[in-house]
């Protein structure tokens, strides 16, 4: 089942990635060198870095291709995007962000900037008005599946929670 992914886009240096990796789009040129990649749906993508950490590790081994990554800023959702590959490369972190730190990489089709107020998200999910993204945040997978169904699919959820 593909599941929801958030990432926050908050503080320095979050929010300078995600303006010049994930908005504006990565051409295949660039990575074709360091990534073993055959999709010949995209010539763009969006990519993320995920620090080198355990915690990092652990929740980026959870991600699949398909799944829907959010960004969220303060209140708001600011841009989503579909899964295409995940990979490990230091190299490629180094070229794109000047950074070996971020090599948990998620490739993800060109993100479409949008600006939602998280609150029907929020409420779907039983969310506390305290409640933020700090780094990564993966939804408890039963209530995921719980949203699913009530909505008939992921993107009908989603139509209704970003509007």
């Amino acid at each position: 089942m593909n599941k929801i992914v958030c990432f926050s886009a908050g503080g320095g240096q979050a929010i300078k990635n995600f303006n010049n990796t994930v908005l504006n789009n990565i051409d295949i040129s660039k990575i074709k060198d360091f990534l073993e990649f055959d999709n010949k749906d995209y010539n763009q993508f969006s990519i993320w870095g995920m620090k080198d950490t355990n915690r990092s590790k652990c929740l980026w081994e959870k991600l699949n291709e398909g799944d829907i990554v959010l960004f969220y800023y303060r209140t708001k959702f600011i841009s989503y995007g579909r899964i295409i590959k995940t990979d490990i490369n230091s190299y490629l972190a180094q070229d794109i962000w000047g950074n070996v730190i971020y090599k948990y990489l998620i490739i993800m089709e060109p993100h479409k900037e949008i600006n939602s107020h998280r609150g029907k998200f929020w409420e779907a999910f039983n969310y506390s008005n305290y409640a933020t993204v700090n780094g990564t945040l993966i939804p408890r997978m039963d209530l995921q599946e719980r949203i699913i169904k009530k909505y008939d699919g992921l993107e009908n959820f989603l139509n209704y929670a970003l509007s």
